[in-house]
C-alpha cells in the first residue's frame, strides 16, 4: 500500500501549494477549491501506479486482511484500487474540512458522484 500512502502525500503537497501561492489569508471557498486541487494531485499524478501495483501484487481481490474494509466488496483489481483512492480523496477531504471549518462536498470530491460513497 505503498503506492496510496504517495497518492496521500501527493494530495497534501497539491494543497499547500495551492494555498502556498495566496497573497491572503483564505477563505472557505479557497480551502475548498485547495482541497480539490490537492486530490486531483493525487489521483492524477498516483493513482495510474496504484492501479498497476494492485494488479503486479495482489493475486486475489481484496487481498488477505482487508476483506471486511471499506473496499472489502470489490472482486476486480481495477475496482480495488480505485475503491482505495476514492476512500482516500473522502479522508483528506473530510480532514481539512474538519481544520480549516472548510464545508466541501466530499461525496462529490471523492469520485465526482453525489453518491454517499464518502458519509
Amino acid at each position: 500500500m505503498k503506492r496510496a500512502e504517495q497518492q496521500a502525500v501527493t494530495a497534501w503537497k497539491g494543497f499547500r501549494n495551492c494555498l502556498h501561492g495566496l497573497s491572503s489569508v483564505p477563505n472557505i471557498s479557497t480551502f475548498q477549491a485547495c482541497i480539490l486541487s490537492g486530490i486531483g494531485d493525487g489521483f492524477d499524478k498516483k493513482q495510474g501506479k496504484l492501479d498497476k501495483d494492485v494488479l503486479k501484487n495482489c493475486p486475489t481481490i481484496p487481498p488477505p486482511g482487508m476483506e471486511d474494509g471499506d473496499c472489502g466488496s470489490q472482486v476486480t483489481a481495477a475496482g480495488f484500487s480505485t475503491c482505495i483512492g476514492t476512500r482516500l480523496d473522502c479522508a483528506f477531504c473530510q480532514t481539512i474540512n474538519t481544520i480549516t471549518g472548510a464545508a466541501a462536498n466530499c461525496d462529490l470530491y471523492d469520485d465526482d458522484v453525489l453518491n454517499a460513497s464518502c458519509p
